[in-house]
């Protein structure tokens, strides 16, 4: 039942044709998704390390746990990659609640 309110909450067309368009900018740098969405939650998102916020990594395997340090080592993202990453929440943005 979970799975069925996410899939018609995030998984509709303008959702990820946006997204799609993200991942292809990232995938021009070498950057996967996974990475992509690491390094935006640490470098460009609204986290300030001057009050304490943080970024809780974890993993399944010590292998996905290298890429995770990998990731977020990386830096932050190239400004065309954060751009598409702007540009998708400002078309699907107001499109799901933040929670349900």
């Amino acid at each position: 039942m979970p799975g069925q309110i996410y899939t018609k909450a995030y998984l509709q067309p303008s959702i990820l044709a946006a997204a799609e368009r993200a991942v292809q900018a990232a995938a021009a740098h070498g950057i996967t998704g996974h990475a992509m969405a690491l390094r935006w939650t640490m470098h460009s998102g609204v986290l300030d390390g001057g009050r304490g916020d943080a970024v809780i990594v974890a993993s399944s395997n010590l292998a996905q746990l290298e890429e995770n340090f990998a990731a977020l080592e990386a830096g932050p993202l190239p400004g065309d990659v954060v751009e598409a990453l702007e540009v998708l929440h400002g078309e699907v943005g107001d499109e799901v609640a933040y929670h349900l």
